[in-house]
This record gives C-alpha cells, sequence and structure tokens, in this order.
C-alpha cells in the first residue's frame, strides 16, 4: 500500500451547478489578511453570541456550495459539524486573479439572493475593501475604503488627508470599528 498524497485532493466549490476547483494555495498577502480580519473579529466576537470561520463549506443550495475565505455567522443554528447551512451574515472573499470573476458576479448574486446581510471584497494589491450591504435580495456596493501607503501620504495637502477614510465600520455591530492599517498589516 502506498502512502497517501495529502495534496491530491484539490479544494472545489459549487457555483450555479458547475464543480470550480479552487486555488490550490493561498498567497501570503491573502493569508496575512484572513489572520488579519480574524483576530479583529475574534477579540470583538469574544462573550458574543457570534463567530468566525474560516474556510468552512456554506451550503446555500445544492447548486451553490461555497467556501468563503472568512465568514460572521450570529445564528447558532446555521453551525454543523462541517458546514454552515444558510447564509452567513458577513461574507469576506479575498480577490484572486483565479477567483475574481466568481467573487464578483455569481457570489455577488448568490450572497444577496440568499440573505447574506453584507458582504466584503478585499483586494490584496490596492489594500482596498469594497463592502456591500443587502437591499431587498441584492447586495449593492455601499463604499469602497482604501488603506493609504506612508509615502502617499506624506506627499498629500492636509486638505487632501482630511477626506480620506482610515476605518470604516461593519453594519452589523455599531460599535466594531475596522482601522485599515490594521487590517492590511504586513500585508
Amino acid at each position: 500500500m502506498g502512502e497517501a498524497n495529502l495534496f491530491s485532493e484539490t479544494p472545489y466549490e459549487i457555483i450555479g451547478g458547475k464543480v470550480v476547483s479552487m486555488s490550490p494555495s493561498a498567497s501570503s498577502s491573502h493569508s496575512t489578511i484572513i489572520m488579519n480580519l480574524a483576530h479583529i473579529f475574534t477579540a470583538y466576537l469574544l462573550g458574543k453570541p457570534c463567530r468566525v470561520f474560516s474556510e468552512l463549506d456554506v451550503r446555500f443550495t445544492k447548486e451553490n456550495v461555497f467556501r468563503p475565505d472568512f465568514m460572521v455567522v450570529c445564528d447558532k443554528s446555521k453551525i454543523k459539524l462541517t458546514h454552515i447551512q444558510g447564509a452567513p451574515d458577513l461574507v469576506v472573499e479575498v480577490l484572486s486573479p483565479r477567483t475574481a470573476k466568481y467573487d464578483r458576479i455569481h457570489k455577488l448574486k448568490t450572497y444577496g439572493e440568499c440573505g447574506v446581510r453584507e458582504y466584503w471584497i478585499v483586494l490584496p494589491n490596492e489594500k482596498a475593501v469594497e463592502v456591500y450591504l443587502l437591499s431587498g435580495k441584492s447586495l449593492e456596493l455601499d463604499d469602497i475604503y482604501t488603506h493609504w501607503p506612508k509615502d502617499i501620504l506624506e506627499e498629500m495637502l492636509d486638505e487632501e488627508k482630511s477626506k480620506l477614510v482610515f476605518e470604516f465600520k461593519t453594519s452589523l455591530f455599531e460599535d466594531l470599528i475596522i482601522n485599515l492599517e490594521d487590517l492590511f498589516a504586513k500585508v
């Protein structure tokens, strides 16, 4: 009997009824952003009913089983041993070239139709976060937040800097402030 190849099983999602293989390995930026999100949300949610998950299957329908990069689930009944059944409250996808089309089109549509309240698309190269909020049965772009490098900030006039946003709130928790410096730390 030969030794099992631990890397032979490529993770996949079911998107619109089609099996779509996921990137076999995330970039260091991708992984760092997810770890930063986990740190921010886990610290905030300590002692609260909501929980954070990373790369766990979410079963929306038979045709749509996704594995988001990061999510927050507040309804305990949706948390199963091996997956989440139904819409998380917050879903975050860290964009990669291989999955960008799915994240921006099919997943955005499905997340809205299934009731995800807030959806973030994080762009690691641009150090930006697109925040979509549920409106009816669709997710609408609410805002885009960008982390500005120090060298660019130093060149800006004070008037320009005064218009920049360095932190934002999630619609789920009124007192949770997301600092862009923390979100993109070490990226």
